[in-house]
């Protein structure tokens, strides 16, 4: 896949050139300080996200790569990278709404974003109605559920079962390149089903990374999943106000995380049988190794823990 990997560099450069010198170093700078971001929680896997992969692994699935032919090669490097720039736009967008960058430029590179994405699939689907309505639907409820999770984790009484759904909807944007290859190749019946393993996949992934922001996300007033389950476990308005310290919050997750490894096991394994029903080797075994990681989370728990070497989904 070093071709897509290739486009995709390629491209990024190319969007940062196309803006006056003075604002592609603002932008060249902040990108550059989003990757330390992300370094310093431990997400420095040179791989990108399954996401990316995935319209390449469903397409592999009806043409084997060595017989994938030049058209359908370009078809997926511009639907990839189309789909990235959703991404980035609602990325940094979120990162204005969180006060994470004060880079002005953003908010039209965002939008710069945007039309390149839509230009790129005009080109493939240009009046396709069930492209362009999923489409807009499904970056619709990506901001949507962006603003209810924010909103949803400033409460100790949310619900577990709301904030998990909101989980899966932030993550909607990861859809629409499979979106793409599905519409192409006429299988929106796939699509329905890669709809569950991609949901099941972000919120576990999430709920991941949320037991390792507890004490990050606890000090910022924040109500992650971790937390909510923790709470739910312990139970007691005496518990709740309670003020812990990091080591407190690191016994109470400890003592807990059998329980929420349980609860990511239920979607990674949901993920997993319907990645076996389409036959994508490559997802199922992307799966396997979301699992592997996941029993050895809950065995060591207590001690220093590289992140699983690749990554989950919207915060790469």
């Amino acid at each position: 896949m070093k071709y897509i990997e290739d486009h995709i560099s390629h491209s990024f450069e190319k969007f940062l050139s196309n803006w006056p010198s003075n604002t592609s170093k603002e932008l060249r700078d902040y990108f550059e300080e989003y990757r330390t971001r992300l370094g310093k929680k431990n997400l420095q896997s040179k791989t990108r996200p399954f996401w990316v992969y995935l319209p390449h692994w469903i397409l592999k699935s009806f043409h084997p790569e060595s017989k994938l032919s030049t058209d359908q090669k370009n078809f997926l490097k511009d639907i990839i990278w189309a789909q990235y720039c959703v991404f980035l736009a609602i990325r940094v967008h979120d990162d204005l709404y969180d006060c994470q960058s004060e880079c002005k430029s953003l908010i039209y590179a965002g939008d710069q974003l945007m039309i390149d994405s839509e230009k790129i699939f005009t080109k493939y689907f240009p009046g396709s109605q069930v492209f362009w309505q999923n489409y807009h639907s499904l970056i619709e409820t990506s901001i949507h559920s962006i603003v209810l999770v924010d909103g949803l984790q400033k409460s100790s009484k949310t619900s577990l079962a709301k904030l998990l759904k909101s989980y899966a909807g932030v993550c909607s944007i990861f859809k629409i390149g499979t979106l793409a290859v599905c519409c192409h190749v006429n299988k929106m019946g796939m699509y329905k089903n890669m709809v569950h393993v991609i949901d099941g996949l972000c919120v576990a992934g999430q709920m991941i990374d949320d037991m390792e922001d507890l004490i990050e996300d606890y000090e910022g007033g924040r109500f992650n999943s971790a937390l909510l389950m923790i709470l739910k476990l312990k139970k007691g308005e005496k518990f709740l106000y309670t003020k812990f310290g990091k080591g407190d919050l690191n016994k109470l997750l400890n003592n807990s995380v059998p329980r929420i490894a349980e609860k990511i096991r239920i979607y990674l394994e949901e993920a997993e049988r319907k990645a076996k029903q389409n036959s994508i080797p490559e997802l199922v075994e992307y799966i396997m190794l979301c699992l592997n990681y996941l029993n050895f989370l809950e065995k060591s728990f207590n001690s220093q823990i590289e992140k699983i070497p690749l990554s989950w989904g919207y915060n790469n």
